[in-house]
């Protein structure tokens, strides 16, 4: 596959590294972004929605907690779930309950998450996950899902999972987003998540794995963003994922896309970006790729500020084609979105060209621009060169 990031790509790493001045760097600025952000409304504890995949119904559940632990530390640029005043492990158990309770069709697969890792006791503690997976047992559905990061699947963490819900097939899905390792920390700010991807694929004997990928990640071009997905893709899915699902990027507020789209810096990805990762991918692999939040369709408190779109023009006729992929992924249904025909596919792809400069030197002249208005001049300045080398070395 052509590299368009102007550098040598790199792969997931076997061995944890410590972290990179630039993950430093982007931990602080999101902590600046979000220092201001209100808490969520307990009045809203649970969340149910409902989903069609490949012809069978999807129930997803959302259960408010004290937020995502990696959220409180600063960290993932793109990611915007919230977060509650203190919530004690009863009253997750108690969402859950009524969530579930307000499921009123048969549904093939249930989904339950915290927004954030299920498996992280600092989320969800051990009391609630354990009362919460006998639930999940004894609601009627085949299939249950959940996401986790991929530390936080051992040994132990699957075997209570197959003790207390062994009426169900299970699947984890993790946060994937790339398998760049520079766009991870220099993009994403997700150090060392993929460093334990195959280590957790290890534990899973007999559970499903779904690997979560990006496409518009912060500060890549659109060429940058497609190559970047389907090496992701096709990587995930070649090295252990029975499913590989491709997430669209919308703008959140109080994160790093929102304060980048504020400045005419971002804009989410074309969803002929999503039609073009789809015709790359090896078509052998087509049929495990799923793909997700194409549709801006979260309701009208969701925090969205912008959303992957076409012009209006072919946005339905788009949207439609995209929802038979996602009911039916194969080449056929690839087929049928390259039929479309627009003339904002044509002025998308006058922007689909390899950037003349050099990812590395444009994400450090955005980092410049962020330490300016956050107030973090003075750290970046003290560490810059080390700054530069290690944005610029090679991945081995």
């Amino acid at each position: 596959m052509r590299d368009t990031t102007n550098r040598v790509r790199g792969t997931i790493s076997a061995h944890p590294r410590k972290r990179d001045l630039a993950t430093q760097f982007l931990t602080k600025v999101m902590v600046e972004l979000r220092r201001n952000r209100p808490s969520l409304d307990l009045g809203q504890s649970w969340y149910v929605r409902y989903d069609q995949v490949r012809g069978r119904t999807f129930a997803q559940l959302w259960f408010s907690t004290n937020g995502c632990s990696w959220d409180r530390r600063g960290e993932c640029v793109m990611c915007n779930y919230g977060h509650h005043t203190k919530v004690d492990w009863m009253e997750m158990v108690a969402f859950v309950q009524d969530g579930l309770g307000s499921i009123d069709r048969p549904v093939y697969e249930l989904y339950v998450s915290p927004s954030g890792s299920l498996l992280d006791e600092r989320e969800v503690p051990v009391r609630a996950r354990h009362s919460i997976l006998q639930l999940v047992n004894d609601f009627p559905a085949e299939r249950f899902s959940f996401e986790t990061r991929p530390e936080t699947v051992t040994a132990s963490t699957i075997s209570e999972l197959r003790n207390l819900v062994p009426s169900k097939r299970i699947a984890i899905g993790f946060g994937l987003e790339s398998t760049d390792p520079w766009i991870l920390r220099n993009c994403i700010n997700k150090p060392n998540t993929n460093d334990t991807f195959t280590t957790a694929i290890t534990h899973m004997s007999g559970i499903d794995l779904y690997a979560n990928v990006s496409l518009g990640s912060a500060f890549l071009s659109p060429v940058e963003a497609v190559d970047d997905a389907v090496h992701s893709v096709n990587w995930a899915l070649i090295h252990g994922a029975d499913l590989a699902l491709v997430f669209p990027m919308h703008v959140k507020g109080y994160t790093l896309l929102n304060w980048l789209h504020d400045r005419g810096l971002y804009e989410p990805p074309s969803l002929w970006s999503l039609v073009e990762v789809l015709t790359r991918l090896d078509p052998a692999l087509v049929k495990r790729v799923i793909i997700s939040w194409y549709r801006a369709d979260y309701g009208v408190d969701s925090g969205v500020i912008a959303s992957p779109t076409t012009c209006p023009n072919c946005k339905e006729a788009v949207l439609v084609a995209l929802d038979k992929f996602r009911e039916e992924p194969s080449i056929e249904s690839v087929g049928r979105l390259m039929a479309i025909g627009c003339a904002c596919r044509q002025i998308w792809m006058g922007k689909f060209e390899i950037p003349v400069q050099p990812l590395a030197e444009r994400v450090f002249n955005i980092y410049h621009l962020l330490a300016g208005d956050l107030g973090l001049t003075e750290w970046l300045k003290e560490r810059e060169s080390a700054l530069i080398t290690e944005m610029t070395r090679a991945e081995p």
